[in-house]
């Protein structure tokens, strides 16, 4: 074994993430290394991005650009009122957790339904973990299931697996 690979395995044990994840949070910082932050998301109305544009600059000010919640949860918002699919679920997390926006769960139910809509996996099962935890809502074991039935019948993995664990 190479001296590179010890200490990637050293790190990952130190870490407790996969290899595989390992080369993914390389792969991320290599390819955004010295990228610019996105712009303004005021200005996005002067601009004619997509929505999966908009939603990108979100997960970019988020992720890689920690400092800017605000500036990743407009974006979201400004995707999803776009109708991009994943915006959804980004921005009601956002609004779940209090992250660039005043933490509201009302306004993260209302952004999940209005994904649920379209039929985004992701807004039924986040919606459904929110039941099953009671975050922001009446803990409901039996509503959680019904909308990770409805994730996991979109093709959602992680609905399945929230599935399995309740069924034991």
């Amino acid at each position: 074994m190479t001296k590179t690979a010890r200490q990637t395995a050293s790190i990952t044990k130190l870490l407790g993430i996969s290899l595989l994840g390992m080369i993914v949070i390389l792969y991320l910082l290599f390819k955004f290394k010295g990228a610019a932050p996105p712009p303004d998301c005021m200005l996005s109305e002067k601009t004619g991005f997509t929505g999966e544009q908009m939603w990108d600059f979100g997960i970019k000010n988020s992720v890689f650009f920690r400092k800017r919640p605000d500036q990743a949860a407009c974006w979201f918002e400004k995707s999803a009122t776009k109708g991009y699919l994943n915006a959804f679920g980004s921005i009601a997390r956002a609004y779940e957790n209090g992250d660039g926006v005043v933490q509201n769960h009302e306004t993260a139910i209302q952004w999940h339904l209005k994904g649920m809509k379209l039929n985004n996996s992701g807004s039924f099962f986040l919606l459904a973990k929110m039941y099953e935890s009671g975050r922001g809502v009446n803990k409901n074991t039996e509503k959680a299931i019904e909308l990770y039935q409805a994730a996991a019948k979109l093709g959602n993995g992680g609905a399945r697996k929230a599935l399995e664990r309740l069924k034991k």
